[in-house]
């Protein structure tokens, strides 16, 4: 039995290699892989923000990050102009925090999300952050799912006053009934539709 995302995404770039979710070159293979990899070093830097409150690493992560994304004109994805394993891998965690930061929704102080959301769409220095970030949120399908995944996820947390009853993290149940791992991890597959 296969159980892990990452597997997964690329199992079924292997069963369907005309769809490019694995790029064929080598490279642009590795820089996918390596793209990843840079992501989940910095996840909890990412995760901390929403479940933790601990927004302070936030923006210092997305400069990192930025380092291997492509240089401006070079494609609006991890590696280029394919979307690919790479973008399945974090379009639901980049979903999820820019939803609760837009809507500042989490355990940062009041008004610290919505300030760190229009810090990164309007300042410069997190402008290949945005150009790679906007396209992954402008795909139909990042539309379809991941916005709907964000609404399950949050349920019925809309307001401030509703995430001060929220406790634990993300890696277990954050409202009762609307979140398990293995539904996130399951939004990677959807997601590559």
């Amino acid at each position: 039995m296969l159980a892990e995302s990452l597997v997964l995404n690329e199992f079924i770039a292997d069963l369907f290699p005309q769809s490019s979710l694995l790029p064929s070159d080598p490279v642009l293979r590795a820089r996918a892989r390596l793209f990843i990899d840079q992501f989940n070093k910095l996840s909890d830097n990412f995760w901390g923000v929403y479940a933790r409150g601990e927004i302070d690493g936030l923006l210092p992560s997305i400069i990192k990050l930025q380092e291997v994304l492509p240089a401006e004109g070079k494609g609006p994805y991890a590696v280029g102009d394919a979307y690919t394993v790479a973008d399945i891998a974090i379009s639901p965690r980049i979903g999820m925090l820019l939803f609760a930061l837009e809507n500042d929704l989490g355990a940062f102080a009041e008004g610290e999300g919505r300030k760190t959301f229009d810090t990164i769409q309007t300042d410069a220095q997190y402008a290949s952050f945005k150009r790679y970030t906007d396209a992954i949120r402008n795909r139909e399908s990042f539309k379809k799912v991941v916005n709907l995944v964000c609404v399950t996820v949050f349920g019925s947390i809309l307001s401030r006053s509703d995430w001060q009853g929220v406790t634990g993290g993300l890696q277990g149940v954050v409202y009762p009934g609307t979140y398990s791992s293995s539904r996130w991890e399951g939004t990677h597959l959807i997601v590559a539709r």
